[in-house]
């Protein structure tokens, strides 16, 4: 495949979750997501939102077992999670990249999206999402 002069990335998957949580919120002791794919990110997939306090466990547990997993079954791959602590914005952010708008356009269309993001608003308030071009770092 030709890169055109851009560099190829490779995201670990657990990275921004497990260093804050480690891995008691997994179901298993075996880890269900692949630790590392290798893609050419092109867009970003942005969540904001709060967590519920009353929801944290249920949330942890949801996102590493359910939700990031089914997403990156799609194409689109976690890259980060932050943790925003100050201005008026969700305290929440999480990054997914993807390299193609089809691949979002899939997402976005499926059954499945309906019910990970319905299962996902249970544990958060405030949810807002958006797609923008990749750019690495912080982005709003």
């Amino acid at each position: 495949q030709k890169t055109t002069g851009k560099k190829q990335y490779a995201y670990s998957i657990f990275t921004a979750i497990c260093d804050t949580v480690g891995s008691s919120y997994f179901d298993s002791d075996e880890r269900t997501m692949p630790r590392t794919q290798q893609i050419i990110p092109r867009y970003k997939l942005i969540l904001f939102y709060n967590i519920k306090p009353d929801k944290q466990d249920q949330y942890y547990r949801y996102m590493l077992n359910g939700f990031v997993p089914a997403v990156q079954k799609l194409g689109v791959y976690m890259h980060m999670a932050w943790y925003v602590a100050y201005g008026d914005h969700p305290m929440r952010k999480i990054e997914f990249v993807t390299e193609s708008a089809d691949i979002l356009r899939q997402l976005f269309l499926s059954d499945e999206w309906d019910e990970l993001e319905s299962k996902l608003k249970r544990y958060v308030d405030g949810y807002q999402r958006k797609v923008v071009d990749y750019r690495s770092g912080f982005q709003l």
